[in-house]
């Protein structure tokens, strides 16, 4: 599905993962992680972390229980200020100890400053 983007703070071109987020600038960000699919047993956690220029944002952290093969999902809200300057990239990053199989993720972002 394309992105639905209005305005020029925030650009993402499918089918990188990368969202650029333009600098100087505070954004509230709203994610979900739907319909994961993995494959079982596992005994660890789903776990995601937001990341912006590679840095893991503090308290971005969220984590769901492998309870089922299919269907999980998992969400975080956000808020990320971006250094001044160039762009930056936002990523939300897989740090489970496991492969995911399928994942549908939905991102909200408004520019607020």
């Amino acid at each position: 599905m394309e992105p639905v983007i209005s305005g020029t703070l925030i650009t993402q071109t499918p089918p990188s993962p990368d969202i650029m987020l333009a600098g100087g600038h505070s954004y509230l960000v709203n994610w979900e992680a739907s319909e994961i699919t993995i494959t079982l047993p596992q005994s660890a956690s789903i776990q995601f972390i937001l990341t912006l220029n590679g840095t893991e944002i503090q308290f971005s952290f969220v984590s769901a229980p492998p309870n089922s093969p299919v269907g999980i999902h998992t969400s975080g809200t956000m808020i990320v200020t971006t250094p001044p300057g160039p762009d930056s990239v936002l990523n939300l990053v897989n740090t489970s100890t496991f492969p995911i199989n399928n994942l549908g993720v939905t991102f909200t972002i408004v520019a607020i400053t």
